[in-house]
């Protein structure tokens, strides 16, 4: 066995008796900086419908649906319902909890949909960032497989050619992360 190298193992123990300083790390701090902002949210709720259908047999149903927006773009869809019943008096809350439960439902859809977009919106800043530095040695990257996955996701849903869809789904790794950065702007429109 080559013993000619020594490990440094930490243990949780050791871990957790000495904490990592994040604001001694400029990395960290550089990353925390760009996240610190305001996004504006809005949540629009409506009578869940489909949901009611499906349980027309329970009486006292309650559904709502949560549309989460971003500038206006969907985001999140989510979904909540509860039941009035006699063991179950109070309706405001009861009501409350069915619409609170929408609106954590698309939340937590749209943590996915978010990542998306940030990375997204974090391309297109590299990119405006290396061309107004005048940077000559900004290479374009080819596509991620997040964009690829999401891409192929955004074709098989709006191209109802198949041949057109699988020419589509084939090109995508020829596609640079800014090609693939518009084509999902695209089919958001």
């Amino acid at each position: 066995m080559n013993t000619s190298y020594k490990r440094n193992i930490v243990s949780p123990i050791q871990l957790r008796n000495k904490p990592y300083d994040i604001k001694q790390n400029t990395v960290v701090q550089e990353e925390i900086r760009k996240n610190i902002r305001t996004i504006n949210f809005s949540a629009e709720f409506v009578e869940d419908t489909q949901t009611l259908q499906l349980f027309k047999n329970i009486p006292g149903v309650i559904a709502f649906s949560c549309i989460l927006k971003r500038d206006g773009q969907t985001i999140g869809v989510g979904r909540g319902m509860s039941v009035v019943s006699k063991t179950n008096r109070y309706m405001e809350k009861t009501v409350n909890f069915a619409q609170n439960s929408a609106l954590i439902d698309a939340t937590v859809r749209a943590t996915k949909m978010l990542d998306v977009l940030h990375l997204t919106t974090n391309l297109e800043n590299g990119v405006k960032s290396a061309l107004a530095n005048n940077q000559e040695t900004y290479t374009e990257e080819l596509i991620t497989e997040k964009q690829k996955s999401y891409l192929t996701e955004l074709i098989n849903i709006n191209v109802d050619d198949d041949e057109d869809r699988e020419y589509k789904i084939s090109q995508l790794e020829n596609l640079t992360k800014m090609e693939a950065s518009e084509m999902i702007q695209e089919f958001k429109r």
